[in-house]
Order: structure tokens, then sequence, then C-alpha cells
């Protein structure tokens, strides 16, 4: 993307955006080498709550799953994606 999430945001309702993807690095103490954090955006139209909380929903469950360490993935599933 060319625009950052903040730009994205201040976009009015009307102007077209093509899809693209936006990732952020995150570094905190919480963070291993087992627990990559991919950050999603997820642009909606105003006029649809009910995609935008499904959304939000989803992501709370995924990164809720194994204790709160996230979505279990590898061949052992002993590494974790949370978003």
């Amino acid at each position: 993307c060319n625009q950052t999430s903040l730009e994205l945001t201040k976009l009015s309702s009307d102007v077209l955006v093509d899809p693209c993807i936006l990732y952020d690095v995150r570094s905190d103490a919480e963070m291993t080498d087992n627990t990559p954090e991919v950050t999603i955006v997820h642009l909606t139209p105003y006029s649809c709550p009910d995609h935008r909380d499904g959304a939000v929903t989803a992501v709370e469950k995924l990164n809720g799953d194994n204790k709160g360490k996230g979505y279990a993935i590898g061949f052992d599933k002993d590494h974790y994606l949370r978003f």
C-alpha cells in the first residue's frame, strides 16, 4: 500500500481503494520467536457494522485460543499466530 493506516481512515466513503496488505512488526517483551503477530487492516463501509463486528469477533476468538497464545500453527502446533 502507498498509504498508511491513518491515511486510509481519513478517506471519504466514495474513494475506491485497491486491495492491499499493510503489516507491522510488533516488538515488545511479550512477543517471542514462536508467536508472530500480524496486523490486519479491515476497511468496512460505515453502513456495514455487522461486517466490522464479525471481523473483530473472529480475531478475538483466534487470539484467545490456546490460553491467549493465539492460533496454533506448524507441524507440531508449537508455534502460534496472533492477529
